[in-house]
């Protein structure tokens, strides 16, 4: 028996940038294409060089404010972002697999897997804490502590 098609949910996007907590009217934007049906999903924001600087400098800015947060706090944040997530699992499978052209059943299971991620790093941030360590010299110790400590930039694979 073939395989049930999903329906495909209303996609709409703005494109637009979040920067620095506010909306910014991107400088150029891409067509995001189904690749099965050819049917436009959406456009997205393309980012410039001043726009990438500013997104460094607000992502700076939230750091700080991020940093200063208790463990406990940054853990409950990214709990929340997890429970957000899983119930919209079904709305992130389609769009995968509507912008891929993955099956669904594995862009449902992408959506879990970034969802446990959120779930496991928000448990762990509670469990932060430093550790005494012996030092090669006597009467001394090395004090070792987890922190924020800055912006990553990161370029992923994105290549079903």
């Amino acid at each position: 028996m073939p395989a049930r098609i999903r329906p495909l949910p209303s996609f709409w996007f703005e494109p637009n940038l979040w920067i620095d907590g506010c909306w910014v009217t991107a400088p150029d934007v891409l067509e995001v294409v189904n690749p099965a049906t050819g049917q436009m999903l959406s456009e997205v924001a393309l980012a410039g060089e001043a726009e990438t600087i500013s997104a460094i400098e607000g992502a700076q800015r939230a750091g700080r404010d991020w940093a200063s947060r208790s463990a406990a706090d940054r853990g409950e944040i990214l709990a929340r972002a997890a429970q957000l997530l899983s119930e919209r699992r079904d709305v992130f499978a389609c769009l995968l697999s509507a912008e891929q052209g993955k099956p669904y059943h594995q862009a449902a299971g992408e959506v879990d897997y970034a969802a446990s991620f959120l779930r496991w790093y928000g448990e762990e941030a509670r469990r932060l804490k430093g550790q005494v360590l012996p030092h090669p010299e006597v009467g001394r110790e090395f004090i070792v502590e987890s922190f924020p400590i800055g912006v990553a930039g990161l370029i992923t694979p994105w290549n079903f």
